[in-house]
């Protein structure tokens, strides 16, 4: 099941057949290639965090935990931002990632000329980029329809 990390937020978060909250947020790892975690909260109370290890299941209606969340890390990773082409040309921002939800693997970053862009639903893809972990920007040697990133072989989008 491919999912983004924004069609995440507001899912409720279960454990033992319990809601345990709802996630506020999830994150990305460094590189931009794993679900690094996802912050959860019930209500006014503090935010928690569930890290990849202590997700069972992530559904479209809901996640489920194995494990009950913890405190927030001090240091989350900086998030992927501006994309460049490999000569130099800027193409936009990522404005989501695509999640395969069976590993909590990202397969493609969504990339946006703009918020105007976004809301018109023009966005493209990259499935193969480079995250420079200082500054977040994204480097990319080409961008993709959804339609010729879904026409690729499982092999090459790894």
């Amino acid at each position: 099941m491919l999912t983004t990390l924004n069609r995440l937020v507001g899912l409720p978060v279960v454990r033992q057949g319990k809601e345990i909250g709802l996630v506020e947020r999830a994150v990305p790892d460094e590189a931009a290639r794993r679900l690094y975690g996802i912050v959860v909260r019930r209500g006014l109370g503090a935010a928690r965090w569930l890290p990849p290890e202590a997700i069972l299941w992530l559904g479209e209606k809901c996640i489920v935990a194995q494990k009950e969340p913890c405190l927030l890390p001090g240091d989350l990773p900086r998030p992927a931002s501006l994309v460049y082409l490999t000569s130099g040309r800027l193409l936009g921002q990522v404005s989501d990632h695509i999640l395969q939800g069976t590993d909590l693997r990202i397969v493609a970053l969504e990339v946006c000329a703009g918020p105007l862009y976004r809301l018109a639903g023009k966005s493209s893809y990259a499935t193969d980029y480079q995250v420079q972990g200082e500054t977040g920007q994204v480097m990319v040697g080409q961008l993709l329809s959804w339609a010729q990133m879904n026409r690729m072989p499982e092999e090459e989008r790894e």
